[in-house]
């Protein structure tokens, strides 16, 4: 059944795909990695989650209801910021591969992105996955092959060995196609999407396992990687993120409350500026993983949400950045639905859905990584995403009042 917004518009988008859904998937989550905790560490997750769902509902009450706003226009076919910026993605990828070669034919594979990623081409790295957002965009502009554009951006994600692009690469015009395609055919493509990111980035994953040797060391990998059972191994690698969500929140507090980590007052959210500098810079993933003496193979221990944002600001930063999230999807959700009852299938409905579409996926991705603290790809893309959409608008000189179809 559709919900009645403000100014009369009727909200007919699956829930799934409401900002509301974010802290309905972050307590599912909660409940499912919590579950082996010891007490003491159970009630330390308890608090955090708690914390972190009362800022999600807080950031949903606080976006005022009505108001006037801007109508505006999008241009129909790509713009040169978009094209251009596809072409600097290729040229940096290329660079890179020139001076680092291709991590993913390497024979360590987790161990060559993580050196690729500390080496000092940091920006070439980060300049070559802008090709995602640029690539997406040319998507839901429906450019001359965009599926060209697609699969180019997917190799360099591809070669670089880096799944957290991947994600973003197929699941926000997946969700935004949804939003503006209701019914059989926008599920279908909501299911085939889902079904490619998650084929995609366990694949990644599980080749990542088993081009190792030093993963036949642990117990639970031994045995499916010596008879090449690899669904197995994919099986053990997915269960192994679930429960670590929990683990990783109360380790991160547990080492910012004690000063093993120093407070990060929000820098980590701008970790993208120092991370790729010349020389290794540690990313807040990998200074957890020192300051707790990991000894796993691979990057760094993820921060989660509530992990991340006590570190940056204590208790405070628990409740106001799920806040601030909250109240970014609810807005950037509110200008995709007006956008579609507008006009369903309009240059704006597809764009400003792909826009809020991105933001849910980071937010949904960030109960595990964090926003910035695990990878510095998904927040800069998104930044860069907003730009260039900002850069297809024009603004037609009227006003319209929320709801009111034009």
């Amino acid at each position: 059944m559709a919900v009645s917004l403000s100014g009369g518009m009727q909200d007919a988008s699956p829930f799934f795909l409401r900002p509301q859904f974010l802290p309905c998937l972050a307590s599912a989550v909660a409940v499912l990695a919590g579950v082996t905790l010891p007490p003491g560490d159970k009630a330390t997750f308890l608090h955090l989650h708690l914390l972190e769902a009362v800022g999600f509902v807080l950031g949903f009450v606080l976006v005022p209801r009505s108001g006037t706003r801007p109508i505006h226009d999008y241009e129909p076919t790509p713009n040169w910021m978009v094209t251009g910026l596809f072409r600097a993605s290729v040229v940096a990828a290329l660079l890179f591969v020139a001076w680092q070669g291709v991590p993913i034919l390497a024979g360590n594979v987790e161990g060559a992105r993580v050196e690729a990623a500390t080496s000092g081409t940091g920006y070439l790295r980060l300049t070559a996955y802008m090709a995602v957002p640029a690539a997406i965009m040319l998507i839901s502009l429906r450019a001359q092959r965009a599926w060209m554009f697609a699969v180019g951006a997917g190799l360099i994600v591809l070669a670089l060995a880096n799944r957290s692009p991947l994600i973003y690469l197929l699941i926000p015009p997946t969700l935004a196609s949804g939003m503006t395609a209701l019914g059989p055919r926008g599920r279908r493509r909501l299911v085939l999407g889902f079904l490619a990111a998650a084929t995609l980035s366990v694949g990644l994953g599980t080749f990542r396992i088993a081009s190792q040797e030093e993963f036949r060391s642990y117990a639970e990998y031994r045995t499916p990687l010596a008879e090449h059972d690899y669904l197995e191994v994919a099986r053990i690698s997915v269960i192994h993120y679930v429960e670590v969500v929990a683990e990783n929140a109360v380790l991160t507090y547990s080492l910012a409350e004690n000063q093993q980590i120093e407070t990060k007052f929000g820098s980590t959210y701008f970790s993208v500026l120092l991370s790729a500098l010349p020389g290794e810079q540690l990313t807040l993933d990998r200074e957890i993983r020192l300051a707790s003496n990991s000894s796993f193979i691979g990057g760094g221990v993820p921060p989660t949400l509530a992990g991340e944002g006590f570190v940056n600001l204590g208790w405070a930063g628990v409740l106001l950045v799920p806040l601030m999230l909250s109240w970014a999807l609810t807005v950037l959700y509110r200008q995709a639905v007006r956008a579609r009852e507008r006009a369903p299938d309009s240059v704006g409905a597809r764009l400003l859905g792909l826009r809020y579409c991105y933001l849910l996926t980071l937010a949904c991705v960030a109960q595990v990584a964090g926003l910035a603290g695990a990878s510095t790809f998904p927040l800069p893309a998104f930044v860069v995403l907003c730009v260039l959409i900002g850069s297809q608008r024009r603004v037609v000189k009227a006003s319209a009042r929320v709801g009111v179809p034009q």
